[in-house]
């Protein structure tokens, strides 16, 4: 009977939780949609925002670089053993810069073999 009562609360507190996700999803999508990605359409054209588009899609499509599955190896690893938590958090910050420096030439590799200079690309012209 006690399991049951501890199934039927995490399922509760799963869905409320999964509520509260979607509320939130619906709320910031619209701001961003409106706001963030239309002032940068504005901002750089549409020959720049195509360019913008294209290698946002890039950079996502190469975000399982950053990962390489170290989340969810890491999550079961210190649920097993917390002792190691410190160890392990060296560990996978280490691995993590790693990580970004090789998505960053990834990235950049197919950016600047489609001719795309730093000083004239979008990004630039949205952040200086």
């Amino acid at each position: 009977m006690n399991a049951h009562f501890r199934t039927a609360n995490m399922q509760r507190s799963f869905l409320l939780n999964l509520a509260l996700l979607l509320v939130l999803n619906l709320l910031v999508k619209p701001f961003y949609i409106l706001g963030i990605d239309a002032g940068v359409q504005d901002a750089v054209g549409s020959a720049g925002y195509g360019t913008y588009a294209a290698l946002l899609s890039l950079s996502f499509l190469l975000n399982i670089v950053l990962d390489l599955g170290m989340t969810s190896h890491n999550t079961r690893n210190v649920a097993q053993y917390t002792h190691l938590m410190g160890k392990t958090l060296g560990n996978v910050l280490g691995v993590r810069v790693l990580l970004v420096g090789l998505y960053a030439l990834i990235t950049l590799g197919p950016g600047s073999s489609l001719g795309i200079r730093v000083r004239s690309s979008v990004f630039y012209r949205l952040w200086f």
